[in-house]
């Protein structure tokens, strides 16, 4: 059988100790709040810290290695095939790096609106609104995300497909022919 419902008299129960934990968390002192405060702001801080350094580090490696594997082969491989892979890769270098600035702008303005907050106070209201602020941030990171994310590993697949069958074909002409 299934779960039942609680009863009303439960569920009476849980919401009076939700209720009373809601007043509890508003009789926060003030340190508390401000340290509370300052934990979000350093989780911010260091959400900005990693940011950076995941943008340039995906950016300077998947892509670099590509086009000097691309530039070892210019000569084994044909010219149509070599572009043809150059130039699907160069549109996902070129989507991903679009999306990387939209990101860095989007985050940066994020990063403005959350200093503004954090100068004003540390209230509970203050911290409510940052975290409120965050959500909203993330739901549209997420909304955008996915229209980047599939063409640059779509156009990035086929570049690399190209360049990979392109030399196969070579290995076995120069094998079996």
């Amino acid at each position: 059988m299934g779960a039942s419902r609680p009863s009303i008299p439960i569920q009476v129960q849980r919401q009076k100790i939700a209720t009373e934990s809601q007043k509890e968390i508003l009789q926060i002192s003030d340190d508390d709040k401000n340290k509370i405060f300052n934990f979000y702001k350093d989780i911010y801080d260091t959400a900005y810290e990693k940011h950076k350094t995941y943008t340039t580090l995906v950016i300077s490696a998947g892509y670099v290695i590509y086009f000097n594997i691309w530039k070892s082969l210019k000569d084994v491989l044909p010219k149509e095939e070599l572009l043809f892979s150059g130039v699907l890769i160069s549109i996902s270098v070129c989507i991903f790096i679009s999306y990387e600035v939209y990101k860095m702008i989007s985050d940066g303005l994020f990063y403005q609106e959350i200093n503004k907050l954090i100068t004003l106070d540390a209230s509970i209201e203050t911290i409510s609104e940052i975290q409120k602020k965050e959500k909203e941030h993330r739901r549209n990171f997420y909304s955008i995300w996915l229209n980047f994310l599939l063409p640059t590993v779509l156009t990035a697949i086929f570049g690399a497909f190209f360049l990979v069958g392109g030399l196969l074909k070579e290995i076995f002409c120069d094998l079996f022919v």
